[in-house]
This record gives structure tokens, C-alpha cells and sequence, in this order.
């Protein structure tokens, strides 16, 4: 201080409250985090990482998804996945059991990387779409952030497997198509790991 100093007792109180309004407010909120309990937390992070999926799969479908975003999209799902699963022990919870721990999802979401990202050209080449299919699997994905416990609805079944059937066919004159159709077949085993090949073609692949 100097010796031209002046108190102004006005702005003194008021530096006064204003500090310990925030010191209140950080002590009422860490509480109340503090309380939460621990499926809370990883319900927190299930519905996170369900909604970078999202934002991933709307990437994708437009094409503009990199490796990098793979890379960094796999990485924040596994961080994840390391959130949730010591909650899930400590604090058992129907809602989480059923939502899962996002292993399947960040395979699902590299799967669709690696189909429609990396073989695009060829893909446009053959007049493949997956336009339905991404549509059906984006309403989907925001079902499940509103309720974990959501499943997955037959119209989706139904377009991956005339997607599914129309690669299969179309990689019967093109083999660079069997690499996409490899990453579609791990995606359909990722949303419905219980159902068979299309019936009216079973003999190229087998649930693994």
C-alpha cells in the first residue's frame, strides 16, 4: 500500500461477499457431487459416450470422418469404459446393467469407420447406399440415450440385411467390395449378435 491509499469500506464488504458466495457455492456443489451415487456417475458417462457415437456415426456418414477421429474416438470411449466399470461393481443398477459399458459401442463405432469411410469409392461405384441404414441406426442410438435399456428395433435388422445382401452380391464382381461387407457383417454382429445370415444367403459368412 501506498500512502495515498483510500478505504472504501463499501467495495471492501462487497469483495467480502462475493468471495464467500463463492466459496458457498463450491462447497454446496462438490456435495452435492459427492452424493451422487456411483451409478449415477457411470450412467453420466454411458450416455456421453452414446452421444460422441452419434456425433461419430453423423461423421461418418457424411464422409467427413478421419482416421485421427477414429483414433481419438476409440481412445475417449475406452477412458470410458475405465469410468464405468469399477461403478458398476460398487453400485449395481438394472438401468446400467442393461445399458452396458461401451466396449460394444466403440467397436461399432470403428466398424462403421472402416466399412463406409474407407471404401466410399468403392461403394458409390457399385450405387451401394447406406442411407437407411444410418438413418435407422441414428434414431436408434438417440433411443438409447433417453433409455439405456432401449434395444435394437427390427427395421434396423431389416435394412443392414439388404445392405448385407446387396455387397454380398455385388462383391461376386468386384472383390474390393469384401472388405466393407467383412466391416458391415462385425457392425450387424455388434447391434444383433444372436442373428443368423440372411436366409436367402448363408453361405459366404458364419456368425463367429
Amino acid at each position: 500500500m501506498s500512502h495515498d491509499f483510500k478505504p472504501n469500506l463499501l467495495l471492501i464488504i462487497n469483495a467480502l461477499l462475493s468471495t464467500l458466495t463463492g466459496i458457498a457455492a463450491a462447497v454446496i456443489v462438490t456435495a452435492v457431487i459427492r452424493n451422487k451415487r456411483p451409478s449415477w456417475t457411470a450412467k453420466r458417462a454411458l450416455r456421453k459416450g452414446l452421444r460422441e457415437l452419434l456425433q461419430f456415426i453423423t461423421a461418418v456418414e457424411l464422409n467427413s470422418a478421419s482416421l485421427v477421429m477414429r483414433q481419438q474416438y476409440v481412445a475417449r470411449t475406452l477412458e470410458k469404459v475405465n469410468v464405468i466399470l469399477p461403478r458398476k461393481r460398487l453400485d449395481s443398477d438394472a438401468e446400467l446393467a442393461a445399458g452396458g459399458n461401451l466396449i460394444t459401442e466403440a467397436w461399432l463405432g470403428a466398424n462403421c469407420y472402416d466399412f463406409y469411410t474407407r471404401h466410399h469409392s468403392e461403394l458409390a461405384q457399385s450405387g451401394i447406399s447406406s442411407d437407411r441404414f444410418f438413418g435407422e441406426l441414428r434414431l436408434f442410438l438417440r433411443q438409447r440415450i433417453r433409455q439405456l435399456q432401449s434395444q435394437t428395433h427390427q427395421l434396423l435388422l431389416e435394412e443392414l440385411n439388404l445392405l448385407l445382401m446387396a455387397l454380398d452380391a455385388a462383391a461376386h464382381a468386384n472383390s474390393a467390395l469384401y472388405a466393407p461387407l467383412f466391416h458391415l457383417y462385425n457392425v450387424r454382429l455388434s447391434l444383433f449378435p444372436q442373428a443368423q445370415w440372411p436366409a436367402e444367403n448363408r453361405t459366404l459368412l458364419q456368425p463367429l
